[in-house]
């Protein structure tokens, strides 16, 4: 059966902001279907964009700097619902201590870049490495999302760069590699499918 089949996205709200008390983000310690989804990548590479997409809302023309956001989607599979608390992180890092505790409570990871941008790619390389050194463990649900691909295109240069991304992040590093634009709002939702299904696959294993 098709994912979009299995997953339906029931609600959607903020429930953590900048500075404000973020106890909801966090899930019970034996809630096996509740699960922190943590969006990491470089400033500007459209984290936030694909966010407010997911949730159902309008993409903003105007760039605003992400401190930290939560947002709470409930998605219902085969009956029984899934809630996901979606971080969306600010991708400047001027809060070291918040990054590390994203990371360590995170259970699954969406790691973004640009495609018009290799500079963005390699910091989703370290964000990797980070993520893999603090869960001491090499299977952790990873999804690499390269934003803006309807720029891909218009340039050669630039569609030769994501061609040597998606072969690094799907063959030497053997995650899942997702070709999206927040701008055209295509490919946004099997992010979060792509997602759900190597939470549940890690739970039964």
């Amino acid at each position: 059966m098709p994912q979009s089949q299995i997953f339906h996205r029931l609600s959607s709200k903020r429930t953590w902001e900048g500075t404000k008390p973020r106890s909801q983000c966090h899930r019970g310690q034996h809630d096996k279907q509740h699960f922190n989804v943590v969006f990491l990548g470089a400033a500007k590479v459209g984290k936030s964009s694909i966010v407010s997409r997911l949730r159902g809302g309008p993409l903003s023309e105007v760039y605003v700097p992400t401190v930290e956001d939560c947002h709470r989607l409930v998605y219902l599979n085969h009956g029984e619902e899934m809630v996901i608390d979606v971080i969306d992180t600010a991708g400047y890092y001027s809060f070291p201590a918040m990054k590390k505790l994203n990371i360590s409570n995170g259970d699954a990871f969406v790691l973004v870049y640009s495609v018009d941008d290799n500079s963005s790619f390699e910091e989703v390389r370290k964000l990797r490495q980070v993520i893999l050194d603090a869960k001491n463990a090499s299977n952790v649900p990873i999804v690499i999302v390269g934003n803006k691909s309807d720029l891909a295109g218009k340039d050669a240069v630039i569609g030769l760069s994501r061609k040597i991304s998606e072969l690094t992040a799907s063959v030497d590093w053997g995650n899942i590699h997702l070709k999206a634009s927040a701008k055209q709002n295509n490919n946004i939702s099997q992010i979060i499918m792509e997602l759900l299904t190597l939470c549940n696959a890690q739970k039964i294993n």
